[in-house]
């Protein structure tokens, strides 16, 4: 019986096993490789050059400017995005009647402003 187990738990785990190394152990593998040599894919020499990579990036004036630009926008939309979610909770919250009416109004209105934004930028500029 014990075999049986064995044999029905790896049957039901082989899927996401296969999964995980196909889509995740595979490409994670390959990304480090390249990431530690000078390879373009084209040319076929491979010159391994260890963390040559990362010493240029992180001295690149590119680099820290984009570290410098992401930093920002998480010190002002992140706590901004909690303190505005809390304030639209609470107000629903508050509502006595219609609170599944008010919910789906107010959520499909953000849908369809977020969605006319990434679908068409140059007429809805919002950011």
């Amino acid at each position: 019986m014990k075999k049986l187990n064995n044999k029905l738990g790896w049957s039901f785990t082989s899927p996401y096993v296969i999964f995980t190394i196909i889509f995740f152990l595979i490409p994670l593998v390959w990304a480090i490789w390249l990431s530690v040599t000078d390879w373009n894919m084209m040319s076929p020499e491979i010159n391994f050059v260890g963390l040559d990579n990362f010493t240029k990036a992180i001295a690149s004036p590119a680099v820290k400017a984009s570290f410098w630009v992401t930093y920002k926008f998480l010190i002002v939309f992140v706590p901004l995005a909690i303190i505005m979610s809390m304030v639209v909770a609470v107000l629903v919250n508050g509502l006595p009647r219609f609170k599944g009416l008010y919910l789906v109004a107010f959520f499909s209105t953000l849908s369809f402003i977020r969605r006319c934004y990434v679908f068409n930028r140059e007429r809805f500029a919002i950011l």
